[in-house]
């Protein structure tokens, strides 16, 4: 008989039933291979070398009343995982809703930790309570946030696999990006792709104003 609902307990330790609801797991394996085309014009299976084995999970948190998801990044978060991607996504008819993307290495000890603690919390509630710090002149319609960082790996000489403290994650930048109907007021920051003064305008649509921009988490004075 399959089973039905979600039965594992969360990976990263991060849930908490009825506040902040686990939605999804979807675990992976992605892996690299080395194959060697011998000379006869065939692979050879016996020198068939998997390499940066990995575990990776895509997991999926809706924020509810009085939730506070704060995610860390660049260091080992439950003991061996590390988060390589997040993003927030708020609107008027949801609750806000987190996806982070975590690897685990073979070892824990190949996590090299970021010598800054880096790190950014998603309120819970329905509708648009993560702003990012920004405001309107008129309601939102939508709140997008993502994290990006850098990434250097280094690799043991014989095994295929990490070295120790050989996996790590640095240079986070914060990217942000909201919809409203009236003007956008943006918070301080480092670079703003994309923040026109006038609206979005259609025959047969609502005006809206678009606003996009990006701080880094721990930028050199």
């Amino acid at each position: 008989m399959p089973n039905v609902h979600i039965t594992s307990a969360d990976p990263l330790g991060l849930a908490s039933a009825g506040v902040i609801d686990l939605e999804s797991i979807t675990p992976s394996t992605p892996r690299s291979f080395v194959e060697v085309l011998l000379a006869s014009g065939k692979y050879s299976a016996s020198a068939v070398k998997a390499i940066k084995p990995l575990d990776q999970f895509d997991i999926v948190y809706n924020l509810l009343d009085t939730a506070s998801l704060t995610v860390a990044f660049g260091v080992a978060v439950n003991t061996s995982f590390l988060i390589t991607s997040f993003s927030c996504s708020s609107g008027p008819e949801k609750y806000p809703q987190v996806k982070l993307t975590a690897i685990k290495p073979s070892n824990a000890a190949m996590i090299k930790a970021y010598a800054s603690t880096i790190s950014l919390t998603a309120v819970g509630g329905f509708g648009i309570v993560n702003k990012w710090g920004a405001t309107a002149a008129e309601a939102m319609i939508s709140s997008e946030c993502s994290i990006s960082m850098q990434n250097l790996d280094a690799m043991d000489e014989v095994s295929g696999d990490f070295m120790t403290a050989g996996i790590y994650r640095f240079g986070f930048k914060q990217e942000c990006q909201v919809e409203a109907y009236g003007a956008i007021t943006m918070p301080t920051h480092h670079g703003a792709p994309n923040a026109p003064a006038t609206p979005k305008q259609s025959a047969a649509g609502w005006q809206s104003y678009m606003a996009s921009w990006w701080n880094y988490m721990d930028p050199a004075v």
